[in-house]
């Protein structure tokens, strides 16, 4: 589900997308959102916001490139109360690659 975010209207207007994390969600149950493919690139930076509020596993980010998810790049685990955060990663591949990210529940 797509919804309009506003942060402060100094700093950044947009869209996210939103996974219900309580009922009737159960434990291990996993969302994965995928970017579209991306040239490669030596070192590009790439800067989100996240809001993790309540029972969340963990959010990881992993670029998938020439067939293979490669290893975790960024992530968070926990509780991160009802706060937007920012985060960043410095992405580098030899070839296109798109961005995934993984929510899983705990």
């Amino acid at each position: 589900m797509w919804k309009a975010l506003r942060l402060n209207a100094d700093i950044i207007t947009g869209y996210y997308m939103y996974i219900e994390t309580s009922a009737p969600r159960l434990p291990g149950q996993k969302a994965r959102l995928m970017s579209p493919t991306y040239p490669p690139t030596t070192g590009r930076c790439m800067t989100f916001y996240y809001h993790m509020l309540g029972s969340v596993g963990a959010l990881n980010v992993r670029l998938f490139s020439q067939r293979t998810l490669q290893p975790v790049v960024w992530t968070r685990a926990g509780n991160h109360y009802n706060l937007w955060r920012i985060g960043q990663v410095t992405i580098n591949s030899d070839s296109p690659y798109q961005v995934s990210s993984l929510v899983w529940w705990l």
